[in-house]
């Protein structure tokens, strides 16, 4: 009894989490916006493991970035490397949460929420 309580106990604790839902865009949620200006930007997982980061002010692409990903399904871990003009980076972090609606990462800094533009 004590067992079947703690099981219950944790798979109810747990965020929802469905790794198919990655595929598409996305934007991050609490962007800090540039004085005077519209700034957002946009971040495409596509189904062959690559990715696309897009910025944007007032409407106009300013940057961009491709890359490759990696998603652990089962361990919730994604890694992006990023193709930049004089360098690469990676970044890893642990997913919280992935549905339809929402992506939430945790990296070492800080936890970035992400939704459907």
């Amino acid at each position: 009894m004590t067992l079947l309580f703690a099981i219950l106990t944790l798979t109810g604790c747990s965020k929802p989490y469905n790794p198919d839902a990655l595929s598409g865009s996305w934007k991050m949620r609490d962007l800090a916006p540039f004085p005077g200006e519209e700034f957002s930007e946009k971040t495409t997982f596509f189904k062959n493991d690559s990715v696309l980061t897009e910025m944007f002010v007032d409407g106009k692409r300013i940057e961009h970035y491709s890359g490759t990903y990696k998603l652990d399904r089962i361990g919730r871990k994604l890694s992006v490397s990023i193709i930049m003009p004089e360098s690469s980076a990676v970044f890893e972090s642990e997913i919280i949460k992935l549905t339809d609606e929402e992506l939430i990462l945790v990296t070492e800094k800080k936890e970035i929420v992400f939704i459907r533009p």
